[in-house]
């Protein structure tokens, strides 16, 4: 394998702090998502910090899969350092790693909200930050 380009070489200076930046923000919002889920109190006393972690996880999300996406392009397509290459790879991996225990967490947060019969509580809240509580991303009229 060749050199590592100044342009590339920059490129992964920026991705791979990233990357690491969000793999943790993922694994703090899971830590989270798990110690709510795992407390014996009523989700109807929580209802706000329902909403809360299921808006953490919508804000992110979508602006995440696409760095993730971008940053897989350039590790496959970038002439890069076999070091580089391989430290991008991990963080990739951890990343996507956090992501993918995020979605089942959320979607296990989203079950457990509708069987306590609580969205008509979370709703409100999720709609007065913007978010919606449905999985495909759709706000519900105001």
């Amino acid at each position: 394998m060749g050199t590592t380009t100044p342009s590339s070489w920059d490129e992964a200076q920026v991705l791979g702090p990233l990357l690491g930046e969000y793999a943790q923000r993922l694994s703090a919002l899971n830590r989270d998502l798990t110690s709510f889920l795992l407390v014996t109190r009523t989700i109807h006393e929580r209802t706000a910090q329902a909403a809360w972690l299921l808006d953490s996880f919508e804000v992110i999300r979508k602006p995440l899969g696409q760095v993730l996406s971008r940053s897989s392009q350039f590790v496959e397509h970038t002439n890069l350092e076999p070091l580089v290459r391989d430290v991008m790879i991990l963080r990739l991996a951890d990343l996507e790693s956090q992501l993918h225990h995020s979605e089942g967490l959320i979607r296990f947060l989203r079950m457990y909200i509708k069987s306590s019969r609580v969205e008509q509580d979370v709703t409100p809240l999720r709609m007065a930050a913007g978010q919606p509580l449905s999985k495909n991303g759709s706000t519900p009229p105001r």
